[in-house]
């Protein structure tokens, strides 16, 4: 074994263009158990730095195994290394080998474009020919922005960090690199299988979350902006990208294929830049309970947008937009205006023409569920158009054409006794002939609501069921008068109620209204669950429009009140008109009237209304049912002197609950 003393070693680097030299001497040196162990003090010159940068080495080779450790005696071993304007930092390296593996550790910061990275440990290992890289924690964030002209006079590293891009050459092939952090449910793993970056151009192949990453890279620009990027990915597993991602993996499950291209219109980015993204989902599956009561699979289709980022405007025009499952394509374009102050988006969107059973048919069968046999006719072809301030929903604009009744509805393919509370005729299920379709809408069945915390039936064959003919035409109009003015033109949907749904769930940050017509409200009552879902939605919307072709208004009008519930456990217009008024529904006034309808939406808030002994002073309250009382006159369903004498009213109850009268509320 060769003898360790001290000594001087110097060594010039000739392959970086900054020619470093590297000056180290032993001070100490022992014997060691199969090798020797010892201290060195040396320095680093180079022509960046203002004086030499002492260092530290500690280690040796001890029973076949090398350990070094370098620490610069301030802290970092590289002090402000330049990096495209920013600075890394190591304050401590340490290298061993063992077992015919070389490691080396290192905590790292950097400080580049505004970004500062902190609190990072990097590992890098080589084993049979393969590295492996391993960065774990930090904190990523933004620094504050200097004022205009606050560093104008400070030095800029740029023409060294130009230099010294130009001069380097990269080149990898199989390394492995593991990026953790404790605040991640899961760290990201990629392989890159290679990697070359050479005069300002970079390219990458890497296989990363079960599939294949390639990225094209151009930074030959000025200041080396990046020019264009064009990223390919293959067969990426949605779930665990969700997982990365830290959000949704439990609901998610497919495969992802994308390719985005980016290229500068101008000198260089942050300039006006050219986008296209496309991106496509196969053997989709969605398992969430905002969704459909169970997975929704066959979730497969595609997106392209091709757009350019506008700096003048600080938004973005999207000429391009394509959405497209089997057959069914919708284009159109968007915008996004004023990002950074008051963003706006604009849409437009259309529906190529198609048949509407072809269009039925791309719908995910989860997601129909017993209406997925429903046959439809006609073509559609619906446009929108949306313009939203993304701070102030109130200000939506909406616009729905050839939308509500587009496609018609033939036959349901539903047979009663898959319902919810399955109707009955006479005590026995619907026979064959009225089971088909909605024909059972016009006998008069009985059905149990399941929702009831007791046993309730509703229907035309349920005691207590009020004929539309026996009620008052104030009561009549002011059921439908309250929710849609326009209801006796007969369409199962409504552009004006969705509008409105959308302003009021968007303003709030959640659902809140779902904008549903009479016929839906009817359809959710007779048909279907309560819980709310997208594939609830959908099925409403397809029955409501064969109940609206297959049903007269007013047979639609008198199942809707004697099915509804307008107080926990009371369902139906004569129910409801006991229970708050101790009458028939036959004998409701113009102001009990209106405060039944008010209930509809709202039916827990009734009793509260009733324990309290009055319907109270609130200015809403008061102005709203003024709406409806403005509405009944308008159509002749109430005199303007009943209107009048009604304007204001406050309902009384006794501690008992016994119902006490109305009079104008004068305070």
């Amino acid at each position: 074994m060769p003898e360790a003393r001290p000594g001087r070693l110097s060594a010039r680097g000739v392959r970086l263009p900054a020619r470093p030299e590297v000056a180290l001497e032993v001070v100490d040196a022992q014997p060691a158990p199969g090798g020797w162990r010892g201290r060195a003090e040396g320095t680093l010159t180079d022509r960046r730095l203002q004086r030499p940068l002492p260092f530290v080495a500690e280690g040796g080779l001890i029973d076949g195994a090398v350990a070094l450790e370098l620490t610069g005696p301030t802290g970092p071993l590289l002090v402000e290394q330049p990096v495209a304007g920013g600075h890394v930092t190591v304050p401590r390296v340490r290298v061993q080998r063992a077992d015919g593996v070389w490691r080396a550790e290192a905590p790292i910061g950097a400080v580049a474009r505004g970004w500062a990275l902190t609190g990072a440990d990097l590992r890098v290992e080589r084993a049979d020919g393969r590295w492996r890289l391993n960065l774990a924690g930090g904190r990523l964030r933004r620094l504050a922005l200097e004022p205009a002209g606050a560093a104008a006079d400070a030095p800029s590293p740029g023409a060294e960090v130009d230099a010294l891009l130009d001069a380097v050459e990269v080149h990898v092939t199989d390394l492995d690199l593991r990026l953790t952090d404790p605040r991640l449910p899961a760290p990201l793993a990629v392989t890159v299988e290679a990697a070359r970056w050479a005069d300002g151009v970079g390219s990458l192949t890497a296989r990363t979350l079960g599939g294949v990453v390639e990225v094209l890279a151009d930074t030959a620009g000025p200041d080396h902006h990046p020019r264009g990027l064009d990223v390919v990915v293959a067969d990426l597993d949605a779930r665990s990208l969700a997982t990365w991602l830290g959000r949704g993996a439990e609901h998610v499950a497919g495969r992802l294929d994308g390719r985005l291209t980016a290229l500068a219109l101008d000198e260089a980015l942050p300039g006006p830049a050219w986008v296209r993204l496309e991106a496509a989902v196969r053997e989709g599956v969605v398992d969430h309970r905002g969704l459909a009561e169970a997975p929704v699979d066959g979730v497969d289709g595609r997106v392209t947008l091709v757009g350019a980022w506008r700096p003048d405007l600080a938004g973005w025009t999207v000429p391009e937009v394509e959405l497209a499952r089997g057959p069914l394509r919708v284009r159109g374009a968007a915008r996004l205006d004023d990002a950074d102050v008051a963003p706006r988006l604009g849409l437009e969107l259309a529906v190529d023409p198609i048949d509407c059973a072809a269009a039925y048919a791309a719908v995910p069968r989860a997601l129909l569920g017993p209406v997925a046999g429903a046959r439809l006719r006609g073509t559609l072809a619906t446009r929108a158009t949306l313009d939203l301030p993304l701070w102030d929903a109130r200000h939506l604009d909406l616009k729905l054409i050839a939308f509500d009744d587009a496609c018609a509805v033939d036959d349901l393919g539903l047979s009663p006794a898959d319902l919810p509370g399955a109707p009955t005729l006479e005590g026995r299920p619907v026979d064959a002939e009225r089971a088909r379709d909605v024909a059972w809408l016009e006998a008069d069945f009985v059905r149990a609501v399941p929702e009831a915390r007791r046993p309730v039936q509703v229907g035309p064959g349920a005691p207590g069921y009020v004929p539309l003919a026996a009620l008052p035409d104030h009561v009549r109009a002011a059921m439908w008068l309250s929710e849609e003015v326009g209801f006796a033109r007969g369409n199962a949907l409504s552009a004006h109620l969705i509008e409105r749904a959308l302003k009021l769930d968007l303003e709030a940050g959640r659902f809140v209204y779902g904008g549903s017509t009479i016929t839906q409200q009817l359809v959710k009552n007779l048909f279907l669950q309560r819980r709310k879902t997208l594939a609830r939605k959908v099925r409403e919307a397809v029955i409501a429009a064969r109940v609206a072709d297959a049903l007269p208004r007013d047979r639609v009008l008198e199942l809707y009140l004697n099915c509804i519930e307008f107080a926990p456990d009371v369902y139906g217009i004569g129910a409801a008109a006991a229970y708050y008024f101790q009458k028939p529904a036959s004998a409701l006034t113009v102001p009990e009237a209106v405060f039944l309808a008010r209930m509809k939406p709202h039916p827990r808030f009734g009793p509260v209304m009733k324990r309290r002994g009055s319907t109270g002073h609130a200015v809403a309250w008061h102005k709203y049912n003024g709406n409806i009382l403005n509405r009944l006159q308008k159509v002749g369903a109430a005199s303007a002197e009943a209107v009048a004498a009604a304007r204001g009213f406050e309902l009384r109850w006794a501690p008992d609950g016994t119902y006490l009268g109305d009079r104008p509320d004068d305070g």
